[in-house]
């Protein structure tokens, strides 16, 4: 990370009309009281479809309130300079239930935002605002997941739909001081200037950073050795991946493995591992869902009774159903990473 200098200067408040979605009530009364020439329409994630004051809402992110949001798109007449996304939400339980909910909150609104834009033929500056959602300066002990998928999101809104000039900007808190030096670059950044070509800012206190690629000297990989009297699992273990996984960690010295898949054990997986059992390994093949809290639980269940210590875990189980942003729904989002986020979180 590289501080950036200058970033904000000579930069007036916010002008014209933007949309803000998923803000607190005091993070909207900020907004209005520090940008008296803007012209602001405030939507609020909640379970139903309501205009709950003269032009702002409130709607959900299921897949039947899409049309919703569609239709307050839709009915904005003229041009929207800007959109503030509100991609986080800090929760103090960290806990399984929370970060799915909230990742559905960030991820799912901003697919069908980007989705109702593109519809509705407008290309505004898309501004994805999180709270702690990058580490820096290797500092990962306050990172927030529920920003997380969010931020993904925006990387591929940027490769399929330039014309937004999506940018992510993170905050190590959401002040109102903090949220007005955000929104102060957010009018930056829709202005022609040297700032309209980064897409991730990150502010520390009153500083900027901007992500560099920097050379660096590599040293000499060491030779990777497994313990033999340790065990490892391996998830998705019986796919391609999973098995070919498993024959390195063997040829580099693993004894003990832990094969887990929802598929069975065919004809050619069994002969390859009868082949691995004739070198001396013990291979134990569980057949479960991982996507699932009690699948872990049964992974740990067979951990805790072996007599072999657990030394690493290669979570190698993956689905994808992928497509274009606009193609997509959330309900394949949801298909794809819950084998590889919700259940490991319950691990």
């Amino acid at each position: 990370w590289q501080k950036k200098n200058n970033i904000v200067s000579n930069i007036n408040d916010l002008t014209g009309t933007w949309l803000t979605v998923g803000f607190s009530a005091d993070a909207i009364a900020a907004m209005e009281s520090g940008n008296p020439k803007c012209h602001f329409i405030h939507i609020k994630w909640n379970k139903a479809f309501k205009e709950y004051q003269r032009g702002n809402y409130q709607i959900g992110v299921s897949a039947v309130d899409k049309q919703s949001l569609f239709n307050i798109v839709e009915s904005i007449n003229g041009r929207i300079d800007g959109v503030l996304y509100f991609g986080s939400s800090v929760s103090s339980q960290k806990v399984l239930s929370s970060v799915v909910h909230y990742q559905e909150h960030s991820a799912a609104g901003l697919l069908h935002l980007t989705q109702s834009l593109v519809e509705s033929k407008l290309s505004p500056r898309l501004v994805v605002l999180t709270e702690n959602s990058v580490p820096f300066e290797n500092d990962a002990s306050h990172l927030e997941l529920s920003g997380s998928l969010a931020v993904g999101m925006l990387k591929t809104i940027n490769i399929e739909h330039p014309e937004f000039n999506a940018v992510h900007i993170d905050v190590d808190s959401l002040l109102n001081e903090n949220l007005e030096e955000a929104l102060k670059v957010s009018a930056s950044l829709t202005s022609e200037n040297d700032n309209s070509r980064e897409d991730q800012l990150v502010l520390r206190g009153s500083e900027y950073y901007v992500p560099r690629i920097v050379s660096k000297a590599v040293p000499k990989a060491k030779e990777i050795t497994f313990d033999s009297d340790s065990s490892y699992v391996i998830t998705g273990g019986l796919g391609g991946l999973g098995l070919a996984c498993c024959e390195w960690m063997i040829k580099c010295g693993a004894k003990q493995i832990i094969l887990v898949s929802r598929r069975a054990v065919n004809e050619v997986v069994q002969t390859k591992l009868d082949s691995w059992k004739d070198l001396g390994v013990s291979i134990d093949v569980l057949s479960l869902d991982i996507s699932t809290e009690a699948g872990w639980h049964s992974i740990k269940d067979q951990v805790n009774n072996s007599a072999f210590k657990l030394a690493g875990v290669f979570h190698l189980a993956g689905i994808l159903d992928d497509a274009l942003l606009m193609n997509l729904e959330w309900s394949q989002f949801e298909k794809s990473y819950q084998a590889k986020v919700s259940g490991l979180l319950a691990f």
